[in-house]
């Protein structure tokens, strides 16, 4: 399996705007990488193809990992966009002041999809000093600049109690980045 990253790029014997990948479909044993006609991009994923199979949140003193699983649940394949937009939202329902930050070194491309295809993301959120957080927060994604937005519960794992990662500079904001987007079946690190 592969993850790609990138800026897009115009288009010429293969489609660069989009990246080719090879994507396990969960309906044969086999894998098959799905490109695009020369110069035509394919269509963006629509939101209700996409699926979530989990998402969990890991944590240690200083951050807060969480791993979304989803998949393209249509019978064609698509494009993805790398989220653009990450926001936490308490389990009251209130969005947390959160800012999404661009982590240096680290760009995202579109993932091209594979019919039942698996695709994961991992984000990172860091120095929250905030009052305490109730379990089960929920992460929102906006997947590029116009495709689907998703409002995912983020169950917590372990250690018990790490609804929201430790304060580390209180005269800092707190922040939530994209770590890893991939068309894993598995999007935490560990």
């Amino acid at each position: 399996m592969t993850a790609c990253g990138g800026s897009s790029a115009a288009p010429s014997t293969t489609t660069t705007s989009t990246y080719s990948l090879t994507v396990p479909s969960t309906n044969t044993p086999t894998t098959t990488a799905v490109t695009s006609p020369p110069g035509v991009a394919l269509p963006l994923c629509a939101a209700n193809a996409l699926k979530v199979l989990s998402a969990t949140s890991q944590g240690a003193t200083t951050h807060l990992v969480t791993g979304v699983n989803l998949t393209n649940n249509s019978t064609s394949p698509c494009s993805l966009p790398a989220p653009s937009a990450i926001q936490v939202i308490a389990a009251t329902g209130a969005v947390l002041p959160v800012e999404m930050e661009q982590l240096q070194g680290l760009t995202f491309g579109n993932l091209t999809l594979q019919p039942h295809g698996a695709f994961g993301l991992t984000t990172q959120w860091r120095n929250w000093c905030g009052p305490p957080q109730p379990p089960n927060f929920i992460i929102r994604i906006q997947f590029g600049t116009s495709g689907p937005v998703f409002t995912v519960p983020a169950s917590t794992g372990t250690p018990p109690g790490a609804n929201s990662p430790g304060c580390v500079t209180p005269s800092n904001g707190s922040f939530i980045a994209l770590v890893q987007w991939t068309t894993s079946s598995s999007s935490m690190p560990y």
